[in-house]
């Protein structure tokens, strides 16, 4: 109890007169573990980037819409790979003024135990595809929650659609060689409780929730999204795709259509309890492998690509080229590119899948489509234990298989 005290005692809440960028790199610089620092309400623009220490601080703003960010260059806070103490950011509207890119953003976070929450990310793009603007990049594997917060296209000033509101690379070739997580909370990000809404729609390259792929393992569940999908990139240019949890989200398009809710390109996981609602996408999900030779645009970013590090995997643009099936990261691999298929159950009025590739990709090996949930699956519990949010459905460890017990009977209370 006295250590406890201990604890109380030396956090503080550390009240700004200003939320600038000089002052809040200069109070999170003196801060100590346990400190919340508070920005009033108000607006600042942000021309240089705030650095975080590897410290457990609360960085507060007055909420949404209330303590305004306005950035001129992207990765406006940046985490460094090595930091292991758990921080938050909460309470902003954070709004790029210039196109990022893809493969950047307005925040670059890594470490781990992190907590990014109540937030608005207004993402500006000038063109459509890769090179589009971004919300939060998520580098080298880091693991932490974000939630209930909004990403939406600054339609006001955007003339096309965004690239990702959430880019995701995970730690690489390590990750497969590990069993599967996304049921354990390890190694993973969390996506829950957000709302992502893209209405400036590119027709040839929809918008991306969440995106990204270097071994990334990633839960993607309770979110409401509107005009973006979500991608697990295949191994094609970069490592492929680990594993994803897709659940207990909504998906709906724009008036101007969307053409596929999900792309499956590597890895595996699970997609369940899904509501689909109108306007209706095209395709549910998007089945590809990128280095088969139906593929096109082909994938040459990995010609002459002769050994994956730590693994001893081979494989260049074509597969069957090295391997044949399977093919290296695709859908239905998982550890050590043993088989791991993909599940896919109780998605109510889910639009019909297509398969680029299905001499590689199969049906009844690959992947099953509502032949019940993943034999032994739990999913993690919900809300995640980070959030400290307070459970209102769906409770407790997550979907299992058909050993969920049935509920008892005749109970009387007295």
């Amino acid at each position: 109890m006295f250590l406890c005290i201990a604890c109380i005692s030396n956090a503080a809440n550390i009240n700004l007169n200003d939320c600038s960028q000089s002052t809040v790199q200069t109070s999170i610089n003196s801060s100590t573990d346990g400190d919340t620092i508070v920005c009033p309400a108000g607006s600042w623009t942000w021309g240089s980037r705030v650095s975080w220490p590897n410290k457990s601080v609360t960085l507060q703003g007055a909420g949404i819409d209330t303590t305004i960010i306005s950035l001129l260059t992207q990765n406006i806070i940046e985490v460094q790979s090595s930091y292991t103490k758990s921080f938050r950011i909460t309470g902003f509207t954070f709004k790029s003024l210039g196109n990022f890119g893809g493969d950047t953003g307005i925040m670059l976070i890594r470490g781990t135990g992190w907590r990014i929450d109540h937030n608005k990310f207004q993402m500006y793009s000038n063109q459509c595809g890769y090179n589009g603007g971004s919300g939060i990049r998520i580098n080298a594997g880091s693991t932490g929650v974000i939630d209930h917060n909004e990403f939406r296209n600054d339609k006001s000033r955007s003339t096309a659609g965004t690239h990702a509101s959430i880019y995701i690379s995970g730690p690489g070739d390590i990750s497969w060689g590990w069993d599967s997580q996304i049921g354990t909370g390890n190694n993973t990000v969390f996506i829950e409780d957000n709302i992502f809404e893209e209405t400036m729609l590119c027709t040839d390259h929809n918008s991306h929730a969440a995106y990204g792929g270097g071994g990334m393992i990633y839960v993607f569940r309770h979110n409401d999204v509107t005009g973006m999908n979500i991608d697990g990139h295949g191994f094609c240019s970069a490592i492929g795709t680990r594993e994803m949890e897709i659940s207990n989200n909504k998906f709906r398009a724009t008036p101007s259509g969307l053409w596929a809710i999900i792309q499956f390109r590597g890895g595996t996981g699970v997609v369940y309890n899904n509501i689909v609602e109108s306007p209706y996408p095209s395709r549910g999900i998007y089945f590809r492998e990128d280095r088969a030779p139906s593929a096109s645009p082909s994938c040459t970013g990995i010609s002459n690509y002769n050994e994956r590090v730590n693994q001893n995997i081979y494989g260049n643009w074509d597969c069957p080229s090295y391997e044949g099936w399977p093919c290296t990261d695709q859908v239905g691999r998982g550890k050590n590119q043993n088989s791991d298929p993909l599940y896919i159950w109780g998605n109510p009025n889910w639009p019909t899948n297509a398969n680029d590739d299905p001499t590689y990709i199969q049906a009844g090996r690959d992947y099953y489509i509502n032949q019940g949930a993943k034999p032994g699956y739990v999913g993690y519990q919900y809300p995640n234990p980070l959030t400290g949010e307070p459970c209102i459905e769906n409770c407790g460890k997550g979907q299992t298989t058909s050993s969920i017990p049935n509920p008892p009977s005749q109970l009387q209370v007295n």
